[in-house]
């Protein structure tokens, strides 16, 4: 079997196990190891290596899986609790953990999740999140640095009041960019946040699209679910750019499959019809999820959170849609040009939401329609 033929099969298979730098590392030792084959089998004895030789080269191409790309560091517990000032700001909390604010020595805000204790595989976690190493888009969060430590804690005696003793507790953190508008949740429904107007909305759904896209397509692990889109999980910067958040739940699909199987867990009123009560990952399960964002974000209405579907709620909204003043009467200062681009955007989200995920769109297709949409709108000027 050629060597390009092995190199080939052992890329298929590990990469349905790791990604990014920790694939290429582990692709690296399969090219040596064979190399290694090759020259032990030399039909001439003295051109076959030596023991002493083998495990030198072997030595040399140790590597562990995790984090090993050094764009994201490694940083101890200590250093986390001191740039959190102990953990005294919380700046937020998801299903997996506790978020809160630091400040780096260079004078940097950063998010600091501290993943909870009680999560049966925090390891597992860790992994989810550690897509972010590998991405670099304007629309995805940037990991910064990973903490996995143990550490020894005091614990009271039970039977012997005043008395402690020291056990081992895992801790792991995540540190990841500060994006001080808080997350798109927050803009849509506290109080006191001021109303977007179509402008901004439509920015928003740009780069949320624009996000999914490069998870899809784009990235060097494409195609990766996220499996939790919702405005809680949007992020957004100094200048309102959206940033994809909290990956999780998210999964890398390999290309050999069509979907993979793995618990179907994710947000009431986002889910697909077709995860709820099965183990199905697919793409077309987080276009749903973006469709019933994208008409949240036009609407100005969220879905709700009893039960899982949302189907419901993209009825009512179908419905609505169908009376001819509704855009009017929901924007009533947007100028009547851009009338028919909301409609689009509405036209889009039900298709996102359809129930059978073959008739859904790509997120491919939607970056389409929006390259159309601003070459008509530079054709207009």
């Amino acid at each position: 079997m050629p060597i390009t033929q092995v190199r080939g099969n052992w890329r298929n298979r590990l990469r349905l196990i790791f990604r990014g730098s920790t694939l290429d590392a582990y692709c690296q030792q399969v090219e040596r190891c064979t190399e290694i084959a090759l020259n032990c089998m030399e039909i001439d004895l003295h051109k076959r290596p030596h023991i002493v030789d083998i495990t030198i080269i072997l030595s040399k191409t140790e590597t562990h899986e995790g984090f090993d790309d050094p764009k994201v560091w490694k940083m101890s517990f200590k250093e986390l609790q001191v740039i959190t000032n102990d953990f005294s700001e919380e700046i937020g909390k998801g299903a997996f953990g506790v978020v809160y604010k630091g400040m780096l020595k260079n004078g940097e805000a950063v998010a600091v999740k501290k993943l909870d204790h009680y999560l049966a595989n925090q390891r597992k976690q860790i992994e989810s999140e550690e897509h972010l190493k590998n991405l670099e888009h304007k629309n995805i969060v940037q990991l910064i640095g990973y903490c996995e430590e143990t550490i020894h804690v005091p614990r009271s005696h039970e039977s012997k009041p005043g008395e402690y003793t020291l056990v081992d507790m895992t801790e792991s953190l995540l540190c990841y960019e500060f994006l001080s508008n808080g997350s798109l949740e927050d803009k849509m429904w506290k109080a006191n946040s001021p109303e977007l107007d179509w402008k901004t909305r439509h920015t928003l759904i740009k780069g949320i699209c624009e996000g999914l896209h490069y998870l899809h397509y784009g990235c060097l692990d494409a195609p990766i679910v996220h499996r939790d889109l919702k405005p809680a999980n949007i992020l957004l910067d100094d200048d309102m750019v959206p940033k994809l958040g909290d990956f999780g739940l998210s999964r890398i699909v390999p290309e050999t499959q069509a979907h993979i199987t793995a618990f179907a867990v994710g947000s009431s009123g986002y889910m697909a019809p077709e995860t709820i009560g099965r183990r199905e990952i697919t793409p077309k399960a987080d276009i749903y999820s973006l469709g019933v964002l994208i008409l949240e974000v036009i609407t100005g209405r969220s879905p709700p959170y009893i039960g899982y579907s949302g189907q419901c709620y993209v009825d009512k909204v179908r419905e609505d849609r169908n009376q001819n003043s509704y855009v009017a009467s929901r924007y009533p200062l947007l100028e009547e040009s851009l009338h028919q681009q909301v409609d689009s955007w509405i036209s889009i989200g039900l298709r996102c939401t359809e129930e059978l995920p073959q008739r859904r769109p790509t997120i491919e297709h939607i970056i389409h329609f929006l390259e159309a949409e601003s070459s008509s709108s530079l054709g207009s000027t």
